[in-house]
C-alpha cells in the first residue's frame, strides 16, 4: 500500500513539476511502471537509494544522486545517456576507473558539481575545466595533485585525505612548477593532518575560506575542527 501511495504522489507531482525529485528506496529490482515512461523525457532530477533501478532512460537529467549504485547504474552514467547532466553525487567507495576517467577528462560537457565518497585519483586524468565544485576522498597526498591538475577551475573543494607515511605534500611537487597550483579555489573544507596544511596553502594561493578537521581525532576531542576566512 505504501508503495502505491508513494508512486501516486510521484505521478501527481510529475504532472505539475518536471523537476520533481524522485526517491526510490527498494532493495529489489524495480522496473519502470508503464505510467512512468510518459515522464522519462521531462524528469530532470533523480535520487535513488539502495534500489536496482534502471536509470538509463532518464535522458533529460540535470541532477543525479545514487546511494550505493550497482554496476548497471554506474555503467549507465555515460555522456551519451545524460548529455545535460550538471550535478552528480555517488555515495559509495568509487573505484570505477572508466567512469572516473570520463568525468575528469571533460566527457560530460555540462557537469559542474561532483560529490564522491572514497575513490582513487589517477594521473591519467586529463582536464575537466567545467567542474566548479568537488567533494572527494583520496587515499594518498599525491592524489591531491591529480585532482588539482584535472580540475583547474574549481572554486569549492571538500577533501578527505587518508593518512599515509608521507605527510609533506610538497615532496611530490616538481620544483617551481605551477601546473599543480589552483588559482580559482576560494573555499576549502579538508579532513587531514595539520602537517599537510602548509603544502595545501602553497597550492591554493587565493584561498579565502578554510575549514580544517584533524583526521587523527577519532575520540570526539574538542577543537579538532578549525575554520579560517579572508586569508589575504
Amino acid at each position: 500500500m505504501a508503495n502505491i501511495v508513494s508512486f501516486s504522489n510521484f505521478v501527481i507531482a510529475a504532472i505539475f513539476n518536471s523537476n520533481y525529485l524522485t526517491h526510490w528506496k527498494n532493495r529489489g529490482v524495480c522496473q519502470h511502471h508503464p505510467a512512468l515512461t510518459f515522464f522519462l523525457s521531462t524528469i530532470t532530477r533523480l535520487n535513488v537509494h539502495l534500489g536496482k533501478f534502471d536509470i538509463k532512460s532518464f535522458s533529460a537529467l540535470r541532477s543525479l544522486t545514487l546511494g550505493y549504485p550497482n554496476l548497471q547504474q554506474r555503467n549507465s552514467i555515460r555522456p551519451e545517456n545524460f548529455p545535460y547532466l550538471e550535478y552528480l553525487s555517488l555515495s559509495y567507495p568509487l573505484e570505477d576507473t572508466v567512469l572516473l576517467n570520463l568525468i575528469f577528462s571533460d566527457a560530460f560537457e555540462r557537469l559542474t558539481v561532483c560529490r564522491f565518497d572514497r575513490t582513487s585519483a589517477n594521473h591519467s586524468w586529463s582536464r575537466s575545466p567545467k567542474i566548479r565544485s568537488l567533494s572527494i576522498s583520496v587515499h594518498t597526498s599525491y592524489e591531491i595533485i591529480y585532482v588539482f591538475r584535472a580540475c583547474p577551475n574549481i572554486s569549492r573543494l571538500n577533501l578527505i585525505v587518508y593518512p599515509t607515511p608521507q605527510i609533506n605534500l610538497s615532496l611530490s611537487l616538481p620544483k617551481h612548477s605551477f601546473s599543480c597550483m589552483n588559482f580559482h579555489l576560494r573555499r576549502l573544507s579538508i579532513r587531514s593532518t595539520i602537517e599537510m596544511l602548509p603544502s595545501i596553502f602553497e597550492l591554493t594561493p587565493n584561498l579565502e575560506w578554510l575549514t580544517f578537521d584533524d583526521i587523527r581525532c577519532y575520540n570526539g576531542l574538542e577543537n579538532s575542527q578549525m575554520a579560517f576566512k579572508n586569508f589575504s
